[in-house]
């Protein structure tokens, strides 16, 4: 398993759902997980430690969605779509995370999606002025490219002919068709899915065990509840805590804390 140093008390997995950040949040990230990590590792309040554990996951959680539906390149601290687009409540989002991840999983990947672009009045000349023979010389120049680029490219004939065929069929089964509706296909990349194969049944157990704590600890002052929740007893339960919730997130969002 590969790892990187954010800094000197931070290591982060390449599997990581905090290794997707661009280049503009860049700053905001390492300061967001630096000063949490250093709470969580000096607070003396088990509300605070549980609260900083839980901001870490809610942050994740919130960030694979609206990268998951491809608006995290237009969202950033003066128009945040983490809060325009996203469902109020913790447990909404991660229940959202878990159907996007369920869904696209089932899809099948795009056999055109890394079709090149051309200008439009491009395929408008070839249409429109070209005819026969040479349209058709052009056109098998262009698809002997795009299936050098991508072996699962699809041509319009290709793409036709398992329509026809599918459309005679007794049985339409989506899963067996080749080429299913724009629908039927991914629109998550590879390494979002790579991240996502880790957040299974017990992931989300343990993440939401962190949120009923949460909840515990917003909402009344009383901090036995907290040990309460993780069935944290005896002496030196602060330190338990801290050092539960240091294990949790390090196995949950695959980062190494050097304490």
């Amino acid at each position: 398993m590969l790892y990187f140093d954010l800094n000197d008390k931070i290591r982060i997995d390449e599997d990581s759902p905090y290794n997707f950040v661009s280049h503009n949040s860049y700053d905001s990230l390492v300061e967001f997980m630096t000063n949490s990590v250093n709470r969580i590792e000096t607070e003396t309040s088990p509300r605070i430690i549980v609260l900083e554990t839980w901001l870490m996951l809610d942050y994740v959680i919130r960030e694979l969605i609206i990268w998951g539906v491809g608006v995290k390149a237009i969202s950033n601290d003066e128009f945040d779509l983490k809060n325009e687009l996203l469902p109020i409540g913790f447990k909404n989002c991660l229940d959202l995370l878990i159907k996007l991840k369920k869904q696209q999983e089932s899809l099948l990947v795009d056999p055109n999606k890394n079709c090149i672009k051309l200008p439009l009045g491009f395929w408008h000349y070839i249409d429109t002025k070209l005819e026969g023979k040479e349209k058709e010389i052009v056109l098998k120049v262009i698809y002997r490219y795009q299936k050098k680029k991508n072996p699962n490219y699809l041509t319009p004939e290709e793409i036709r002919s398992s329509n026809e065929v599918s459309s005679n069929s007794i049985v339409v089964n989506k899963k067996l068709n080749t080429i299913p509706q724009n629908s039927d296909f991914r629109t998550v990349d590879d390494h979002w899915l790579n991240i996502m194969k880790y957040l299974d049944e017990k992931w989300v157990g343990r993440v939401n065990q962190i949120n009923k704590a949460r909840n515990s600890a917003a909402h009344s002052y009383n901090e036995e509840t907290v040990f309460k929740d993780f069935g944290i007893k005896g002496k030196d339960r602060v330190e338990k805590l801290r050092k539960y919730c240091i294990d949790t997130i390090s196995s949950l969002l695959k980062i190494k804390i050097n304490t």
